[in-house]
């Protein structure tokens, strides 16, 4: 397994020419593709180090170099948590792709994922049973990874993929609802009594 070194992770502005501040994307190139985003942080191209992909911090005064300094730091957060993110995709033997990447490294980040009001509206109306199954899909794909940022065991998604069919088999059975609005207490004792019931 090769380890992610800092030199894998690079920082190149988005418009080396530009007369006014220009976005500082994050570049890491794997087997002939590269993956790329923007930190969100913007500079001078003037006050940009090529070489060292890092702001001047050369300023005489200390209240001049501060910003160049954070967004320096920002910057070592941003590489920081992409080595992470890389690594633990590694160790989980998931391949890399781009849009995981993009998706573990926001998490990390803590940034939140903007979502198309349609698929928001999609989303709601999603049925319960439906939503474990696709949660397993994306598990099993490498998508969802779980509070270690490992996959899921293969029999924790079988315990979710029995439940749903479970669900659906008491759905089926009694004709109550096994969607999110219908639980309850009630509802919890109900089906307790009608698993107690079949063993």
């Amino acid at each position: 397994m090769k380890t992610i070194a800092d030199k894998d992770v690079k920082f190149l502005l988005k418009d080396s020419r530009a007369d006014r501040p220009t976005l500082i994307n994050l570049v890491f190139r794997y087997e002939n593709t590269r993956f790329k985003t923007s930190t969100g942080l913007t500079i001078e191209p003037y006050q940009w180090d090529k070489t060292a992909q890092r702001a001047y911090t050369n300023q005489r005064s200390r209240v001049a170099r501060e910003p160049f300094e954070t967004i320096n730091a920002h910057l070592d957060r941003w590489r920081s948590a992409t080595k992470k993110v890389l690594t633990a995709l590694q160790l989980a033997q998931i391949p890399y792709d781009n849009e995981t990447i993009k998706q573990h490294l926001d998490a990390e980040l803590g940034r939140a994922k903007k979502v198309k009001p349609v698929e928001e509206v999609a989303a709601s109306y999603e049925p319960f049973t439906a939503y474990i199954e696709r949660f397993v899909k994306e598990a099993q794909s490498g998508k969802r990874l779980n509070a270690r940022s490992v996959h899921y065991a293969a029999y924790t998604l079988a315990g979710y993929m029995k439940l749903k069919r479970i669900l659906e088999r008491y759905r089926a059975e009694t004709g109550n609802s096994v969607d999110y609005d219908a639980y309850t207490l009630d509802y919890y004792n109900a089906f307790k009594l009608w698993l107690t019931g079949r063993g």
